[in-house]
């Protein structure tokens, strides 16, 4: 299966993004059909150098600190090697999968099969998005002073949460409450998944 052209790829992107703009004709550009879900996890290739700049920035920003948080120990024994890079991609690939697959229960038990390949593609490309930006608000949050940084990362943050609910409720035709519930499992079940991780990657180095 090859790459998304530029047209595609455009084309899903800009669909994706209609969604966080309140926009529901932004589903009609996505490709919900089997080949096109399986098609929206090239997604994740294209996000994968700023999910490693993330990270990366991220780390930096914890070992800079004089007295970082109990919680980010983990972080903290984690160098930029080659093996570390390997680790947290196939962590990373591990996140683009976990929730596809929980999901296709959860629609199973709330009767939302017939939406499940809309409402993922929609998620796949919305995630690459969001990655863009997370990226954007670290690189600019960084340069700038006192709280404003903070203050730009935590807005980034709380966006891509109202982006998730926005795709799930749209993309699912539900209502706000259920569209929350699905955006707040998806948030605890992918922090195990990147604790377990992170552990796991910080224990092989140590």
């Amino acid at each position: 299966m090859s790459l998304p052209g530029k047209a595609e790829l455009e084309r899903n992107v800009t669909g994706a993004f209609q969604l966080l703009l309140q926009k529901p004709q932004g589903l009609e550009s996505l490709d919900a059909s089997p080949v096109g879900f399986w098609r929206s996890f090239y997604a994740a290739l294209y996000g994968a150098p700023f999910f490693l700049f993330i990270t990366f920035v991220s780390l930096g920003a914890n070992q800079r600190a004089a007295e970082a948080p109990e919680a980010a120990q983990v972080l903290l024994g984690i160098e930029f090697t080659l093996l570390n890079v390997i680790g947290l991609l196939l962590i990373y690939a591990i996140s683009w999968l976990y929730w596809p697959l929980l999901f296709h229960y959860v629609a199973k038990g709330f009767g939302l099969q017939q939406r499940f390949f809309s409402y993922i593609v929609a998620y796949n490309w919305a995630a690459l998005i969001q990655l863009g930006i997370r990226a954007v608000a670290l690189l600019l949050g960084g340069s700038l002073l006192g709280t404003a940084g903070g203050i730009l990362i935590f807005a980034s943050v709380v966006l891509q949460f109202f982006y998730q609910w926005s795709v799930a409720r749209q993309a699912l035709e539900v209502s706000g409450l259920p569209a929350a519930g699905l955006v707040f499992l998806d948030f605890v079940v992918g922090q195990i998944v990147l604790w377990a991780g992170l552990s796991m990657l910080s224990a092989a180095a140590a």
